[in-house]
């Protein structure tokens, strides 16, 4: 029984048109989105909490579960928005002493 090209590239395809219909919406919603700044802004902004999906991925697939991904990233988010931008050195300092 021959297997339709949808359903042998469905791996592939299903996460390519989930992200394209993600940013349709967005430029629906917000169309000053759509400008170089915009995706730039967007897409770099998603970059940490994809590094967190991929670190978490590998936790779930040797079958471990852990819980402390998100509060990490939560931390690293306050002290970025707070420190980081007026006192670089106390937040990297700050950063560096969250990691132990």
């Amino acid at each position: 029984m021959p297997v339709s090209f949808l359903a042998r590239n469905a791996r592939i395809l299903l996460p390519m048109l989930s992200f394209v219909a993600i940013l349709l919406a967005v430029f629906w919603l917000q169309p000053r989105a759509m400008s170089y700044v915009g995706l730039n802004l967007l897409l770099n902004l998603a970059l940490p909490i994809a590094f967190a999906t991929i670190a978490q991925m590998f936790v779930i697939t040797v079958n471990d579960l852990d819980l402390s991904l998100g509060a990490y990233v939560g931390f690293v988010a306050c002290v970025a928005a707070t420190w980081l931008t007026e006192q670089p050195l106390l937040g990297m300092a700050a950063l560096a002493g969250g990691a132990f």
